[in-house]
């Protein structure tokens, strides 16, 4: 039998295709695919240079707009960073930029910088930008108010507060540290999403190693599975595989690291006939049975709905006569960025539709999601199914990836991203699924982990 899982239908393919585009940006703007830059500080011990634009409060940030085009850049050093001071300009405003070093370059969204926005000719502030992290989509924006101001966090291209009042002008804003636009805000915005306990992660750090450990052992079969005594077997038929060209698929995959994880606790493997069930009766709409039958478009769903529960049952108590129990169905925002370029002016969000029964969020928001889940539900990863519609409108569930985020002792945040049978990235997974859905289900991550032994010889 053809692998139903392994491969995209065509029209899905044809349908990714047409989602993928080129944004156009400003020359000095930082695109989505920017490096995250190492070694971040906590949002307690921010970067400042507050005391240099107070310096500059007169003489450069209030000058007339005219007079600062002509500004060459000037470097300057204090405790936390050699800062370059700058302008820019685009269009019809102009940009003043107090950039934090690294390695040897000033990049626009270097965690610490900040870049006040302004109408050329009039003088206008329209804007200040503050980068929170070394990552163009994480970043408080404050915009002026009347008397007072307004403030924006976003954190990886998440809105997470939009509009929230913060009672300073905005003349005290551009010349504040950041401790002060914190305390300011401390009742109206969640600024613990910045501050994980990096020892809250070090049973999913150790079980992305202890995956990673194990990749050598392990190459990619189409509809490669295992049975409940640790055997390749084929997903769809359940017959042996043949030893010279045997392996794992997604699904296959991802049921090799819930094996790894539960064999320690019961003592089991899982079998793919558990693995195989369809909840029909439990989703949303359900495909015409004769589609069912012929494509399986939500075996995605259901194998790692089962993987899910199946791991939850043993390590958490979940009910196992529920598909939907370890299933995400929650998102702290309703609105994402909508480029993440580091000098964009007037809030570009758009809207983030919510859940959405048997097929989860939209792609682009995976990245904050998985942020905030890593902070209010550390120690678990997550299987992810993704699903594209075909050109009549029915959804294929037609990979399976597994996420682990954390972050680790300096507070930096990582997601270590496998599928079948190795180790990608997660803006590999967002760029090719623009347009299209990613389900979660959360496991609890367990740092002991053994897995069938695939190929005895390779193992060390």
């Amino acid at each position: 039998m053809q692998n139903r899982f392994s491969q995209k239908p065509a029209a899905v393919l044809v349908l990714a295709a047409t989602l993928l585009f080129m944004a156009a940006v400003p020359a000095f703007a930082a695109s989505p695919g920017s490096p995250l830059l190492p070694a971040d500080r906590s949002i307690l011990d921010f970067p400042e240079n507050a005391e240099f634009r107070a310096a500059d409060f007169s003489g450069f940030i209030t000058a007339r707009t005219a007079d600062l085009g002509k500004s060459p850049p000037l470097y300057r050093s204090n405790g936390w960073s050699k800062w370059k001071r700058e302008v820019i300009q685009a269009g019809d405003c102009q940009y003043l930029v107090y950039a934090a070093e690294r390695g040897g370059s000033w990049p626009l969204y270097s965690q610490g910088t900040w870049i006040i926005k302004r109408r050329l000719g009039s003088g206008d502030f329209i804007q200040a930008k503050i980068f929170l992290k070394s990552d163009p989509g994480t970043y408080i924006r404050v915009r002026p108010d009347g008397d007072r101001s307004r403030l924006d966090l976003v954190i990886r291209g998440g809105v997470f507060t939009a509009d929230t009042p913060l009672p300073l002008p905005f003349e005290r804003v551009l010349v504040s540290k950041m401790a002060d636009l914190v305390d300011a805000t401390r009742d109206a915005v969640d600024w613990s999403l910045l501050d994980p306990d990096p020892a809250d992660y070090g049973e999913v750090e150790a079980l992305a190693s202890a995956i990673r450990s194990r990749l050598h052992d392990l190459r990619y079969a189409d509809d490669g599975g295992l049975d409940a005594a640790g055997k390749l077997v084929f997903i769809a038929s359940g017959a042996s595989q043949a030893a010279k060209n045997a392996g794992l698929n997604c699904s296959g995959f991802a049921q090799w690291v819930i094996d790894g994880i539960l064999k320690p606790v019961s003592g089991q493997w899982l079998g793919r006939s558990t693995l195989s069930i369809k909840h029909i009766d439990s989703r949303k709409s359900a495909a015409e049975p004769s589609f069912e039958d012929s494509l399986d478009p939500y075996f995605g769903l259901d194998w790692t709905r089962n993987l899910a529960v199946a791991a939850g049952s043993v390590l958490e108590g979940l009910p196992e006569n529920d598909p939907k129990a370890a299933d995400v169905t929650q998102a702290p925002f309703a609105l994402i960025e909508a480029s993440q370029t580091a000098a964009d002016g007037d809030p570009s969000y758009r809207d983030f539709a919510p859940y959405e029964e048997d097929a989860g969020f939209a792609s682009e928001g995976i990245p904050a999601l998985l942020w905030w889940l890593a902070i209010k539900d550390p120690g678990y990863f997550y299987l992810a199914s993704l699903s594209a519609q075909d050109e009549a409108g029915l959804r294929h569930h037609y990979h399976v990836t597994v996420l682990l985020p954390w972050f680790d002792a300096r507070g930096e945040f990582h997601v270590d991203v496998f599928e079948s049978a190795a180790e990608t990235s997660l803006k590999a997974l967002i760029d090719r699924t623009k347009g299209q859905m990613i389900h979660l289900v959360r496991v609890k991550a367990e740092s002991t982990f053994d897995p069938p032994v695939l190929n005895p010889g390779r193992i060390p």
